[in-house]
């Protein structure tokens, strides 16, 4: 490991002697403080980089799709129409796709997707 290494003055420092000079524990020491002080700000970011914000844009909870669903009356005629549309709005790309489409479309577009299910 050393062997390309040529060292003098008062700082060398042989491995093998298990000591080094005081010169050296005193730069060392301040070296080491400061590369930890690097690695603990460097972990910082990194975890902030995992965290994601409480909601990632364009994804809807279930009770925001059913409070959606709750504006048409007419589901509840067809309570087997409201019961699957409970079940399937319980996945996120149905979530997502029923909360993209126009309001004034939603209720036809369930009944569109609840028909194509039952057959």
């Amino acid at each position: 490991m050393f062997s390309q290494v040529v060292a003098n003055g008062e700082n060398v420092w042989i491995p093998s002697t298990g000591a080094m000079p005081p010169a050296l524990i005193k730069g060392k020491k301040q070296i080491m403080e400061s590369h930890i002080e690097k690695l603990v700000e460097s972990s910082k970011s990194v975890a902030s980089s995992f965290f994601l914000p409480a909601k990632p844009p364009n994804v809807y909870l279930l009770n925001e799709a059913l409070d959606e669903l709750e504006k048409y009356p007419e589901i509840y005629e067809d309570k087997m129409l409201y019961d699957w549309a409970t079940l399937f709005l319980m996945t996120l790309i149905n979530r997502a796709t029923f909360m993209g489409i126009p309001s004034d479309k939603r209720l036809e577009w369930l009944k569109n997707r609840y028909m194509h299910s039952s057959s």
